[in-house]
Parts: C-alpha cells; structure tokens; sequence
C-alpha cells in the first residue's frame, strides 16, 4: 500500500495543467485538440485568461470512454 496521496485537480485549469489531466504529451497537443475532443476553454477577464473546468474535462473523458457516470471523482461527493 503506497503513503502518496493522489494529486487534488482545481476547479479551473490553465491549458499546461488541462493537458496534464488529460494526459496530452503537451499543451500544444492538447491545444490542437480543442474544440474537436475537448471542451472549449472558458474566458476570464484579466490576467486568468483561458481556463478548463475540471468538471467538463471530466465530462469529456467519460463520453470518450462511453462511460454516463455523474460522479467521477470521490472527491465530488465529499
């Protein structure tokens, strides 16, 4: 049994964090795949700019899979 916690995900991702969730070698992989696999980045006024909501990438990944789960993180539900 391993001690290590498994990483906490924000809420909203920058495309460098997005792309590591999803497993993209690369924010330009990742970026290229905008709008075709994944969700469109959300605005946000100021320095923020675009960010991922964990909650649609989450979605994403559970069509891809053919998965309708709507809980998909334990941490959701806590």
């Amino acid at each position: 049994m391993s001690s290590a916690s498994p990483p906490l995900w924000p809420a909203l991702m920058n495309v460098k964090t997005a792309a590591r969730y999803v497993d993209e070698p690369s924010a330009r992989a990742f970026l290229r795949r905008v709008g075709k696999v994944y969700p469109m980045p959300i605005r946000i006024s100021g320095r923020r700019g675009e960010v991922w909501a964990k909650t649609e990438l989450d979605l994403c990944i559970a069509a891809l899979s053919g998965s309708d789960a709507t809980i998909l993180d334990a941490a959701d539900v806590l």
